[in-house]
């Protein structure tokens, strides 16, 4: 299958018949991964908020990871791996680990829980980015 020219200037990844991109405006506290089909249509957005340390070295916070906050897929297209797919791809291209927002859907905790029963973490526990510790 052929790039659409949509994405011919804008980083990406595939997953399956779908396209993952991101954004990010760190200042503004943006995280975000959109996953499309080849024709651009939007399918699934995953918004994250970022996980800030706060000590005496950094009074102001150093981002150490991404919550998500608001993460949706379109009930036709569940099911296929898209979510796992959007925090994964948002731990790999931001650098940091993920992990699951604080309140949840009946949808979003059973995904966690499948997450659990595969070693990638529950909410409360990052999923790691490939490589790091």
């Amino acid at each position: 299958m052929d790039t659409p020219t949509w994405l011919a200037k804008t980083p990406f990844r595939r997953h399956g018949d779908y396209y993952l991109t991101s954004y990010k405006n760190e200042s503004k506290n943006e995280w975000s991964i959109t996953a499309q089909k080849a024709n651009g249509a939007t399918v699934g957005e995953a918004q994250f908020v970022s996980v800030r340390d706060y000590n005496e070295e950094n009074p102001y916070g150093v981002t150490v990871g991404l919550k998500g906050w608001d993460v949706k897929v379109d009930a036709a297209h569940q099911r296929k791996g898209i979510a796992t797919a959007m925090y994964r791809y948002a731990g790999d291209v931001f650098r940091l680990p993920t992990q699951a927002g604080s309140f949840q859907t009946p949808d979003g905790e059973a995904f966690w829980k499948s997450k659990l029963l595969g070693g990638l973490g529950v909410a409360g526990q990052w999923m790691r980015v490939p490589g790091r510790r």
